[in-house]
């Protein structure tokens, strides 16, 4: 009887064991999902029989590449500051980004110290301290563009993390978020931004582009795709003279899983009127995203912000005007000029 017993309690035991490698598997799996999520952005699609429209080609179809001027701003303050101040900032209340890249083209050892303690701070700062940890030198970093699909010669100026190198490379856009005319014509945004992977993407075979004009003001768009004799038409929201950046992203990377391609495109920077859009080689891309080695943002969080600020400055605007019309004193005076509203 002590036998059997005994024979009973191992098999539980085994069972145990075994049913909690499947429960960490599947927390592991679970993990690498949510991962996969945070990386890309995938728009749900509406996948249907379909030709493209002719033209094939919506007008003037490329949205102008524009050469980012924060890196050069960046640039000329860390050449302007010393490593005792680098140092004496990073050991304040308020750590910056340009202090400890600073201190590591000047002492690359003590950076790396300083780096330990802020591998946890959002946006630059974080990037780069986890930067400087992962990567010994600039000789590793390059290397570190290995299978992304945007190897490149090494630029000049300071070169500390993937975003450095990236930037600058073939596979980056840099674009102004907001159009600045309506409709907004997203068929050209995703036209260029799938040029980027050209070689995957854009044929064969041909993969069109363009958007359905919202039957009034406040309606979403229509953004679509052809390939292959199919349409996949995905939902972009209306932010009146400004990119559905998310959006966009999203009907490329679901396209491009759908095609069975690699490729995978992100929004590593927005801010005002910059965007940065980087594509390329999936596993890669992410790798270095979940490891916080590049950033991802949300380009529609930085819009809402621009878009509710501009409606702002027009209904003060229009108060103005209201309150000047009614004012005794405002007849002696001739009209008044409308503000500036853009947010450059």
């Amino acid at each position: 009887m002590m036998i059997i017993r005994l024979i009973a309690l191992v098999f539980m035991l085994v069972v145990a064991v075994f049913a909690l490698r499947r429960l960490g598997d599947g927390f592991a799996e679970m993990g690498k999902k949510a991962n996969h999520v945070e990386a890309f952005r995938y728009a749900p699609v509406l996948d249907e029989p379909g030709t493209p429209p002719s033209p094939v080609r919506p007008k003037g179809a490329a949205v102008a590449h524009l050469p980012r001027t924060a890196s050069s701003v960046r640039d000329a303050a860390v050449r302007a500051m010393s490593a005792q101040d680098a140092a004496a900032c990073l050991a304040g209340a308020k750590p910056e980004a340009p202090c400890l890249r600073a201190l590591a083209e000047r002492d690359r050892p003590a950076a790396n110290a300083a780096a330990k303690a802020l591998v946890d701070k959002p946006d630059a700062l974080g990037v780069l301290a986890r930067s400087l940890l992962a990567y010994a030198d600039r000789a590793a970093l390059i290397a570190a563009l290995t299978g992304s699909g945007c190897e490149r010669e090494p630029p000049s100026g300071s070169v500390l993390t993937l975003l450095d190198l990236v930037e600058g490379s073939p596979c980056a856009l840099g674009f102004d978020p907001e159009s600045g005319r309506l409709p907004n014509r997203h068929g050209e945004l995703l036209t260029t931004l799938a040029s980027l992977a050209a070689r995957e993407l854009m044929g064969p075979p041909e993969v069109v582009f363009d958007e359905s004009e919202p039957p009034n003001g406040a309606a979403p768009y229509a953004l679509r795709a052809w390939s292959n004799d199919r349409r996949f038409t995905a939902q972009a929201r209306n932010f009146d003279g400004w990119y559905d950046v998310d959006a966009v992203l999203g009907l490329l990377n679901e396209l491009a899983r759908r095609l069975g391609k690699s490729q995978r495109w992100i929004l590593v920077h927005m801010s005002g009127h910059d965007a940065l859009v980087v594509s390329a080689n999936g596993p890669w891309l992410r790798d270095v995203v979940t490891r916080g080695l590049l950033p991802s943002e949300s380009g529609n969080e930085r819009v809402e912000k621009a878009v509710g600020l501009e409606h702002v400055i027009v209904e003060r605007h229009e108060a103005d005007l209201k309150q000047a019309r009614t004012s005794p004193e405002s007849e002696n005076e001739g009209p008044a000029l409308a503000p500036r509203t853009s947010i450059r």
